[in-house]
């Protein structure tokens, strides 16, 4: 190849990585398929191509491009990498692990390799193995707040404690790390600090004042500590945001029947379970507030209702098990 070709094949190739990390994946796919109408054998070529082709969620497509890669360059780092993710959009999960354990044989300190493999135990369900993939991360780069946040968010998912320190750490690296303020805020509602919640809900807030979460969120905890008013207030905020939210509306259902507006509780609740009709706890709600209406046999209905979905659902067992003794 001449001077001039490879200098323009150089030109195509970091064109296409622009249109890549500018969102332009179908351009950028064009790009890799003109480079290899000219040479068959231009690995970065092919690897950029499978990368696209994953990225659109064709595949089969990016397998065989892979395929391709790894012919002309076993050794291939990234190639490896793309394989694992490839084979984790094909839902073949075991066989995905093991290409980025190859991966990661060739480069054992490759982070992007170690942060695919903690995705991939992740969708196994095997969080500890998860967390401490992300340990190896963070010692290798202490100062990668996306791995501090996926620790702790591993951490509070399975009820450990040290979540809390890790999103803190992502602060202390960068307090407009939005999702750690949520995250945190999430983990101290879980642990009943209602009013440490609220200031990182705040916060979440402030950054971004149409993250539905966190309005929702921020109701709850509102609820938790009684100020009803403004509960009501941010449940609306989310419903302006999205009305089919349909856990909002039963929250705001649950929040009318704090405060004896049974009427209103039931529309609430009428409008979350005709947003999803076979939710345990929706089902339930109702219930509880027939039951404050004193319409005993159309509450108990409702229990059963959530039993038949959920047989072990505690609060509808205990509901139903008060009725059937005050009538008994």
């Amino acid at each position: 190849m001449s001077l001039i070709s490879d200098f323009r094949m150089n030109s195509k190739i970091k064109r296409a990585y622009q249109l890549f990390n500018e969102g332009k994946y179908q351009k950028a796919l064009d790009y890799y398929e003109k480079i290899l109408e000219t040479d068959s054998n231009y690995v970065d070529a092919w690897q950029g191509k499978a990368v696209v082709l994953e990225r659109l969620g064709d595949y089969s497509r990016a397998l065989d491009a892979n395929k391709n890669v790894l012919k002309l360059d076993s050794g291939h780092v990234d190639a490896w990498i793309s394989k694992g993710m490839i084979l984790r959009g094909l839902g073949k999960y075991q066989e995905a692990l093991e290409a980025l354990i190859r991966a990661l044989k060739l480069d054992p300190g490759n982070i992007s390799a170690l942060n695919s493999k903690c995705i991939i135990l992740e969708d196994f369900g095997e969080y500890e193995k998860a967390i401490e993939c992300y340990d190896e991360i963070i010692k290798l780069n202490p100062q990668r707040t996306k791995s501090w946040l996926s620790k702790g968010v591993f951490l509070s998912r399975i009820g450990r404690y040290g979540a809390l320190e890790c999103f803190d750490k992502v602060l202390e690296l960068d307090d407009k790390f939005i999702e750690a303020w949520y995250f945190k805020g999430i983990t101290l509602l879980e642990f009943k600090e209602y009013e440490e919640a609220l200031p990182c809900f705040d916060r979440v807030l402030e950054l971004d004042d149409k993250f539905i979460e966190a309005w929702y969120f921020k109701g709850v905890t509102l609820d938790e500590v009684k100020k009803y008013g403004e509960a009501l207030d941010c449940f609306n905020r989310v419903i302006k945001l999205d009305s089919q939210f349909d856990a909002v509306w039963a929250s705001k259902a649950v929040t009318y029947d704090s405060i004896g507006k049974y009427g209103e509780a039931l529309e609430c609740i009428d409008k979350a379970l005709k947003l999803n009709p076979e939710s345990v706890g929706i089902l339930y709600t109702k219930g509880n507030i027939l039951k404050h209406l004193n319409r005993v046999q159309e509450a108990l209905d409702y229990f059963n209702k959530s039993l038949e979905l959920d047989p072990d659902f505690e609060p509808a067992k205990k509901a139903k098990e008060e009725i059937l003794a005050s009538i008994s």
